[in-house]
């Protein structure tokens, strides 16, 4: 790796060998010339300072960001936040685990809370406690305690397995009946629910040297019962597993859970108020016999139900992320052919590209920046990366010495994304600064690397409720749509449209089913082409659908690879309410074909009518009623049955089902 072998003359060697002694040490071993060549080959990745004037002002910097960092937002950071999100109220519904819960004060969700106390014999009545529209969210808890009498497990002989066996598939079928009851509004009122997990015990009650993945572990029964918990919610639209037993997991148990003091099946948060027993020895609260922190699990589980709300809503979503090279996506710069190899990536950064791999799949697009010669990156980076990572899986790369603002600007064009829904990671402070200058909506990061894959890879920005078919394929139809444009570029329009065998099926899409995650995504994420930019709650759109207010989709493919479902038409009966398009196929017409065919179903002599709502981004979609043969009447657009629009001679409408 090219670094400069003079010391600045910022750096203190002195000072930097005395602060660090394995540096002194390494020095007088003679595993280092001096301190120096530590801090350009360890220390500055590592995040040592050069001087003692640097290192006071940064220790301060550094205790600020771990503090943050290793807070309630450790789970979920929070650096690609931008707007709030709001829930009008929240329906908490469980045990005593829960309701302290409800009560605790966290900023991170605003919203009124309720709290439905519920066990396994209660039932849910018909009404809510408000009325249903007034929820935007559920949190329900299964309480352990239900499943099983406290001596379930410890009447059963060790040997008698069938009996464990027997035992957990009761717990199941009690798991089953109880979600099925506490879910009787989520279904009814189509309401984002979250399902609580069980949390796990600290330790095994049968011993630490006896088998550990066996249903006599009670550490292992409690992990089998959270996976039959995780199938079960499966079965349900719009119900999400809450992961408490990972927040808890990762504050450390200890600090929260009771099963060092009460039996395992009572799995709640350390007891309250212990100091009540009148004993001979006066008892000191349980609290002075442990460390705990209640207040801290509660924040960052409350931290956990916020975050899962923002990927729900699709709150600032991330669609592509950006990426420098040198000292960015590997350790140092690549100007040197003596230090080029693997272990250029080894550490952090091999973090990063495992998350960046994973935000593919996500259907989060990929994309490079770099100030570098495109041909020697080409021929390097296989020494590199080895089978790691692949230049095409990113969707578009821009190496070249031009301006990074500049390069920003013909990615954006390419993928058709907004600044706002982009995240540029840079080591360069100037060129973060510059990026953040010339599009005042994008999200600069680089430089903390230690910070980076949590990031990306934990933030609710990045995150998904459902990965679809067009998720996993996203990377290469962008990849054609750069081959399809270059083409448009070379060709009269007419002519470039009927060399693309353009297809499009249109078709129903009712709640719940198999493409409703798809179209619901599409909707929600969806600002360019959005002729009202509306968000939807899943609550909100099932009334409408229950109200008869249909949803159409429709998929699109050519001869250069298929697009997958890239539009979505609400209609009640025939009024186009909201009309969403992927700018993936913008320019194709694609939008005229599928209108025409979904006025279809509407009688030819009827009048159709249309809602527009301008917003900041739906430029693209300004003209769309009145390229279709609709004129403006007042507050809405009207479509007469002599003017409605066919479908392009170059398209072919395909498998429609209606």
């Amino acid at each position: 790796m090219r670094r400069k072998s003079t010391p600045p003359a910022d750096f203190d060697a002195d000072w930097y060998a005395n602060e660090y002694p394995d540096v002194a040490t390494a020095i007088a071993a003679g595993h280092l010339a001096g301190a120096y060549q530590h801090y350009v080959l360890f220390g500055k990745d590592e995040g040592r300072k050069p001087n003692g004037a640097d290192s006071d002002r940064a220790a301060a910097q550094f205790r600020a960001m771990r503090d943050a960092h290793g807070g309630e937002h450790y789970l979920t950071p929070g650096d690609l936040a931008v707007t709030r999100v709001s829930a009008n109220r929240i329906l908490l519904i469980g045990s005593c685990f829960l309701e302290p819960i409800a009560g605790h004060a966290s900023d991170a969700l605003d919203g009124t809370r309720d709290f439905w106390l519920a066990n396994f014999h209660a039932k849910l009545p018909d009404a809510m406690p408000h009325p249903a529209p007034d929820y935007d969210l559920i949190v329900l808890q299964i309480p352990f305690r239900g499943l099983l009498p406290a001596n379930a497990i410890w009447s059963l002989d060790y040997d008698d397995e069938a009996g464990h066996h027997r035992v957990f598939e009761h717990a199941c079928r009690m798991i089953d009946d109880y979600v099925a009851e506490n879910l009787k509004w989520t279904l009814a009122h189509g309401i984002p629910t979250l399902v609580c997990n069980l949390m796990v015990p600290q330790s095994d009650l049968t011993g630490r040297l006896l088998p550990r993945y066996d249903l006599r572990n009670t550490m292992y029964f409690v992990e089998e019962l959270n996976r039959h918990i995780g199938r079960t919610i499966q079965q349900y639209a719009n119900v999400y597993l809450l992961d408490v037993d990972k927040v808890s997991a990762s504050l450390g148990r200890r600090y929260a859970q009771d099963d060092g003091v009460f039996w395992f099946t009572h799995s709640s948060l350390m007891p309250m108020g212990s100091d009540q027993d009148v004993r001979i020895e006066p008892m000191a609260h349980v609290y002075e016999h442990y460390h705990t922190d209640l207040p801290k699990f509660m924040s960052a589980l409350w931290q956990e139900i916020a975050a899962s709300y923002r990927t729900l809503r699709a709150a600032d979503a991330v669609k592509l992320v950006v990426v420098d090279l040198d000292d960015t996506l590997w350790r140092g710069v690549s100007g040197d052919d003596a230090v080029i190899g693997p272990e250029m990536i080894e550490g952090w950064p091999l973090g990063i590209i495992e998350t960046l791999m994973h935000l593919k799949k996500r259907g989060v697009m990929l994309g490079i920046i770099s100030k570098n010669d495109e041909a020697r990156i080409r021929s390097i980076w296989p020494r590199i990366f080895g089978s790691h990572m692949s230049l095409d899986d990113f969707a578009v790369v821009r190496i070249n010495w031009t301006p990074k603002s500049e390069n920003m600007a013909a990615i954006l064009r390419a993928v058709n994304v907004l600044p706002h829904s982009v995240v540029y990671v840079d080591d360069n402070p100037v060129e973060r600064a510059e990026m953040a200058h010339a599009y005042p909506g994008i999200r600069v990061l680089g430089r903390y690397p230690f910070y980076l894959r949590r990031t990306l890879a934990w933030a609710p920005e990045t995150q998904v409720a459902s990965i679809t078919d067009e998720s996993g394929r996203r990377t290469q139809m962008i990849q054609s749509q750069v081959v399809r444009e270059e083409a448009r570029a070379t060709l009269p329009r007419s002519v470039f449209l009927a060399t693309l065998e353009i297809e499009v099926s249109v078709f129903p899409v009712s709640y719940g089913s198999a493409r409703f995650a798809r179209a619901f995504e599409l909707i929600n994420k969806t600002n360019q082409f959005n002729t009202t930019g509306r968000r939807w709650s899943a609550d909100a759109i099932k009334a409408a659908m229950d109200a008869g207010m249909t949803l159409e989709a429709f998929e699109v493919r050519d001869r250069l690879t298929s697009y997958g479902l890239v539009g979505v038409c609400l209609r009640s009966r025939r009024n186009i309410d909201q009309f969403v398009m992927s700018c993936r196929v913008n320019g194709l017409d694609v939008e005229m074909a599928a209108l025409a065919t979904i006025l279809a179903a509407i009688p030819g002599d009827e009048v159709v009518t249309a809602t527009f709502k301008e917003t900041p981004s739906n430029l693209l979609c300004r003209d769309f009623w009145s390229r279709c043969g609709f004129t403006m009447a007042g507050d809405e657009w009207r479509l007469h049955p002599q003017n409605r629009p066919s479908i392009p001679a170059f398209i072919r409408v395909a498998n429609t089902s209606r």
